[in-house]
């Protein structure tokens, strides 16, 4: 844990900023330490359809190597994420433990299909 721990970057984010846009190569994985993120839907406004709090995300797109498929905005409150980047989160998730790294991915896109899911229910209602 402390070599993973040495190997994330800190930022104190305040409310209602941007983490990475729909679209976006980001290539990090995020601990939310405090507050929470939202997912956002852009069409012809933003509409949030997700919240996460101490939680962690950006796992799917690592996985499937692929852009990002949300937006991901800090909430009403100052949010503490720690990040770390694909070279390591590969190296420490992927690389370590084969069982764990599939049993992650398994739920990574389980959760992926529930926000999907909530979009999805979201867009009807537009």
């Amino acid at each position: 844990m402390i070599e993973f721990a040495k190997k994330m970057h800190k930022s104190k984010l305040a409310p209602n900023t941007v983490v990475y846009e729909k679209g976006d190569h980001d290539d990090r994985f995020y601990l939310i330490a405090s507050g929470s993120v939202k997912l956002m839907f852009h069409d012809s406004q933003e509409i949030s359809f997700a919240k996460i709090v101490k939680g962690y995300f950006g796992e799917f797109e690592l996985f499937r190597d692929c852009q990002r498929r949300y937006t991901v905005m800090t909430d009403e409150e100052q949010t503490v994420l720690y990040s770390i980047s694909k070279e390591h989160f590969i190296e420490l998730f992927v690389n370590r433990d084969r069982d764990f790294c599939n049993e992650f991915k398994e739920y990574a896109y389980e959760r992926e299909k529930k926000f999907r899911d909530s979009l999805a229910e979201l867009q009807k209602l537009i």
